[in-house]
């Protein structure tokens, strides 16, 4: 019968699926993480108007006095990247979830911090 799908047809769909994101996941570099990150953290230095965000590198301090980011732009940032990462590299991640806030060293201290977090987050699967 055309346009039906036995219970195995639907089993080697999902099989498949599953196996794409997996590699999809696989696939993505740190390089490609860090432009993510970096737009959304020079997008984030146009509307606060803050230089040094404008022009990030793998050092620039997310977190503390010396970043110029509050908390809740901070939230708004993660919020931003995890989007991004969605979109732009198919990953469906969640940044912010209670082992990063537990961690004594917080993955949202630096941008090369942050990008070693996702990448991490990525190669495990984990969303």
């Amino acid at each position: 019968m055309a346009g039906r799908f036995s219970r195995r047809d639907f089993a080697v769909v999902l099989v498949l699926r599953v196996r794409m994101s997996h590699f999809l996941r696989m696939t993505v570099s740190r390089d490609q993480i860090l432009a993510v990150v970096y737009r959304c953290v020079e997008q984030l230095g146009e509307e606060l108007e803050l230089e040094r965000l404008r022009n990030p590198d793998e050092e620039t301090a997310l977190m503390g006095e010396k970043s110029g980011v509050d908390s809740i732009a901070l939230v708004s940032l993660i919020v931003e990247i995890e989007t991004r990462l969605s979109e732009d590299l198919g990953l469906d991640l969640v940044l912010a979830d209670d082992r990063a806030m537990s961690s004594l060293r917080s993955p949202f201290r630096r941008i090369g911090a942050l990008a070693d977090y996702v990448q991490g987050l990525a190669e495990k699967g984990e969303s």
